[in-house]
């Protein structure tokens, strides 16, 4: 067989770990293995939130990331070509490029969406620094206000999103703001972080031993959750919900309305209504020889129950890792594997130093928390990024 030129489309989790699948599956077939992004270095983006509490490690070269024989290219995929087998690009200056593939993966993953008003998306790197630059003038202003009230808003911060990155989101938050505030005078007390969730209940898909417990450190950290609540937009320091309810707050972060990359719709391929690539139960978009598409931008369904895939960190490395194999089998015509779920499990952390992890041991949910939970939480982070 000749040699075969594989390109991965987006560096985020999902691609990076196809990358190192692929690299690890093909030992049978000469190839050459190119990965195509438009940063300048892997982003964790699972830990924007860090940045906004004044961390800036967030980045990681590809060099630490990529295996030994990999090339990068820096640019963002335009449109695709499958009868040609080409797709063009564009590099950082705008220059538009064609690259050649035999095998072409797509792992674009997905954008949170524009928010109407004020605040700011937790969407990158910039944003969150932008978020720590308000959090603190704010704070330094509450220590000079004299009304009460405008003291209050100032100190109130809204965390707009019940989900996993919401609930971490506004526990580090809340933990910083505390922290700066007694740093400068300001009695943490009057510190208020609030999580407005458009549901009714925290992880609707964990258990209610979960969620209590959940809500017990919530309590315990004086973060005030809304649940059943849909967030309207921030407007004149305050946040409108729909319910016509306005909260006064000092800024928020808005941690909801991830949909799929929209350069998906734009690259010529089948897609469903939502935005998400149309795909196979073994990753191969449908009418599209050689082109497969994982994570967050691709529409991936579990042929055994139904079940589609959301847009997680976990489920993305579970297809990269299984999309190796199905590469591998099918460059030599071999019976690939198909899509299977993963088993249900739940870990966050819940500011520095502490966190939750929830799984099924022998069919009994086990909760491990506090210092061992942060520890295993750290370890997934970094597990995620190829962070030793």
């Amino acid at each position: 067989m000749t040699r075969q030129t594989i390109v991965v489309v987006g560096g985020g989790h999902a691609g990076i770990h196809a990358v190192k699948a692929i690299q690890k599956r093909l030992k049978k077939v000469p190839f050459r293995l190119v990965l195509l992004d438009p940063q300048p270095a892997h982003v964790r983006k699972v830990l924007l939130f860090k940045a906004a509490v004044g961390e800036s490690e967030l980045t990681v070269p590809w060099s630490d990331i990529l295996p030994l024989g990999t090339e990068f290219i820096r640019g963002a995929i335009h449109s695709v070509n499958p009868s040609m087998k080409c797709l063009e690009y564009r590099d950082q200056y705008g220059t538009s490029h064609l690259l050649d593939y035999d095998v072409l993966v797509l792992a674009i993953g997905s954008v949170v969406r524009n928010i109407d008003g004020d605040g700011f998306a937790l969407s990158n790197i910039e944003n969150a620094r932008q978020i720590h630059g308000v959090i603190e003038g704010n704070i330094q202003r509450a220590t000079t206000v004299l009304e009460s009230h405008e003291k209050r808003r100032l100190l109130t911060l809204a965390v707009v999103g019940g989900g996993i990155s919401g609930i971490e989101t506004a526990f580090e938050l809340n933990q910083f703001m505390r922290t700066m505030a007694k740093t400068v005078g300001v009695d943490p007390e009057e510190v208020q972080v609030q999580l407005v969730h458009s549901r009714q209940n925290l992880l609707p898909d964990g258990t209610e031993k979960l969620r209590q417990k959940l809500l017990e450190k919530m309590n315990r950290n004086q973060i005030v959750l809304r649940n059943d609540k849909i967030a309207l937009k921030q407007e004149g320091g305050m946040l409108l919900l729909s319910n016509g309810e306005k909260i006064p707050i000092g800024t928020s972060v808005w941690t909801v309305g991830l949909q799929p990359n929209p350069v998906v719709q734009s690259l010529g391929l089948p897609f469903e209504s939502d935005g998400r690539l149309k795909t196979d139960p073994s990753y191969r978009i449908i009418d599209s020889e050689g082109i497969y598409s994982i994570g967050d931008c691709a529409n991936i369904v579990d042929p055994s129950n139904g079940k589609t895939d959301g847009m997680t960190c976990k489920e993305a490395i579970s297809q990269a890792n299984r999309l190796g194999k199905i590469i591998a089998l099918d460059l030599i015509g071999y019976p690939a594997p198909k899509h299977q779920s993963i088993r249900k499990t739940f870990c966050f952390s819940l500011g520095t130093g502490d966190a939750l992890v929830s799984a099924k041991v022998f069919g009994v949910e086990m909760i491990i928390e506090n210092k061992i939970a942060w520890i295993i939480r750290k370890i997934t982070w970094n597990l995620a990024s190829f962070v030793n």
